[in-house]
């Protein structure tokens, strides 16, 4: 492992399982489950989309196979990674900013957003066929 060294860091948001790390870790796991429904119109029932109706939701995620074991020889002539300046809009939705060394990260993001419209006799224009729309 290398010594990490940043002479300054500006983070502008992080949000939804986002992540800022500055140093080493072994282990860094995030988890997003994000349902967005939009209406025309609003009319929300408590617990009317359960999030185990989507598919989305439930299938496993796919895992990689482990590689063939490949011998390695490295030699870090300097032992020291340095960044003078680092700026950063956004860190969102199971992203990582990390400045040092990781072991291993496992990350899962899953989305599923419908927008609803109402037909267009009732609006008096029309957005595709009127039902629902789905995107994710």
């Amino acid at each position: 492992m290398r010594t990490s060294v940043i002479g300054s860091v500006e983070v502008l948001t992080v949000l939804f399982g986002g992540i800022v790390h500055l140093g080493d870790t072994r282990y860094i796991q995030a988890n997003t489950k994000i349902f967005a429904l939009q209406r025309q119109q609003a009319d929300f029932e408590a617990n009317e989309y359960p999030l185990e109706e989507f598919g989305i939701f439930r299938r496993p995620i796919p895992q990689l196979s482990p590689a063939e074991d490949v011998t390695m020889v490295k030699r870090d002539t300097v032992p020291v990674i340095s960044v003078g300046a680092v700026r950063i809009v956004s860190v969102s939705t199971d992203a990582i900013f990390q400045a040092g060394s990781s072991v291993c990260v496992d990350l899962e993001t899953r989305i599923k957003h419908i927008r609803q419209f109402l037909p267009q006799t009732e609006t008096g224009y029309s957005l595709g066929s009127g039902a629902a729309q789905e995107a994710g």
